[in-house]
C-alpha cells in the first residue's frame, strides 16, 4: 500500500538546534538501513524547514511498519499518515 506521511513538530522542539538530535534522527529515519529494518520502502522524502514539516511517500505491506518507522520521531512531533492510490486507478473506478 502507498501512504503519504506528514510529520510536523513545534519550532521549540525543532531538532535543528541540537546536532546530536539531528544526527540521531538522520541515522534512524532518513537512513535506508532504518527503512529496510522497519519494512518500509521510502519512495520520496521532502522537507519544508520554515514550516517544520517533513513529507514522506511510503510503500508498505503492513500499517504497523509505518509506526515502527516513525517511532524515533514521535518524541519531537506528530505524523499524519494517509493511505493513497494512483489517481489513474482511482478515477477509473468512477467511470
Amino acid at each position: 500500500m502507498l501512504f503519504i506521511a506528514i510529520h510536523t513538530h513545534a519550532p521549540e522542539l525543532c531538532p535543528a538546534e541540537s546536532p546530536e538530535v539531528v544526527k540521531k534522527t538522520v541515522d534512524m529515519v532518513a537512513s535506508e538501513k532504518h527503512a529496510k529494518k522497519t519494512g518500509v520502502k521510502v519512495l520520496g522524502s521532502y522537507s519544508a524547514p520554515p514550516e517544520h514539516i517533513h513529507f514522506f511517500i511510503l510503500e508498505v505491506n503492513d500499517y504497523g511498519n509505518i509506526i515502527d518507522f516513525f517511532r524515533p520521531m514521535m518524541k519531537i512531533g506528530t505524523a499524519r499518515i494517509i493511505p493513497v492510490s494512483e489517481l489513474s486507478k482511482t478515477v477509473t473506478k468512477f467511470k
